[in-house]
C-alpha cells in the first residue's frame, strides 16, 4: 500500500510538490538532495533517526567509489540489517555500473522514492525495467527492529 502512514505520506507528498531537485551532497527539501540525503531527511524527519551525512565523504556521483564505501561503513557502524521484505522508508540499494552507489526509500508496494542527477524526487517501481537487475538490496536501521 502507497503510504501506509501518514507521516511517510506527508514527507513524500512534501518532495514531489516541488518537487525537490537533486544537488550533490544536498540535505534540504527547498535547495535539494542527493540520493543519501533523501535518506538522512526522511529518518530524521519522519522515524526521529539522524543518520550520519557522509557528505564529506564523497566529492561527486561518478564514479561513485567513495560514496559505496561511505554506505558500506554505515551499514557495519550501523549494524544495518539487510531484510528480504521490505517496510516503508526501509533503504532500497541500487547498482549503477555494478557498483551499489544509490538508494531510495521504500514507499509502498514495490515502490520506491529517489532522486538522481538529471531527475527531480520521483516514484518508481524497483522491479520495474530500469531498476530490477539493478537492485542490491533492502536495508532496516537497527532501531527499526525486524517485524
Amino acid at each position: 500500500m502507497l503510504f501506509d502512514d501518514p507521516k511517510v505520506h506527508k514527507f513524500v507528498s512534501k518532495l514531489l510538490a516541488g518537487p525537490t531537485p537533486f544537488r550533490l551532497k544536498g540535505r534540504d527539501y527547498d535547495d535539494g538532495v542527493d540520493c543519501w540525503g533523501l535518506c538522512v531527511l526522511a529518518y530524521r524527519d519522519v522515524l526521529g533517526i539522524d543518520l550520519p551525512s557522509y557528505d564529506d565523504s564523497y566529492t561527486n556521483v561518478q564514479p561513485g567509489a567513495a560514496l559505496a564505501a561511505a554506505v558500506a561503513h554505515g551499514h557495519k557502524e550501523l549494524a544495518w540489517c539487510e531484510v528480504p521484505s521490505p517496510m516503508s522508508l526501509d533503504v532500497v540499494l541500487l547498482r549503477l555500473a555494478g557498483v551499489p552507489v544509490h538508494c531510495g526509500l521504500v514507499v509502498g508496494e514495490s515502490l520506491m522514492l529517489h532522486v538522481e542527477g538529471g531527475i527531480e524526487t520521483c516514484i518508481e517501481r524497483w522491479n520495474g525495467p530500469v531498476w530490477r537487475h539493478r537492485l542490491a538490496g533492502f536495508w532496516r536501521h537497527p532501531k527499526r527492529g525486524l517485524s
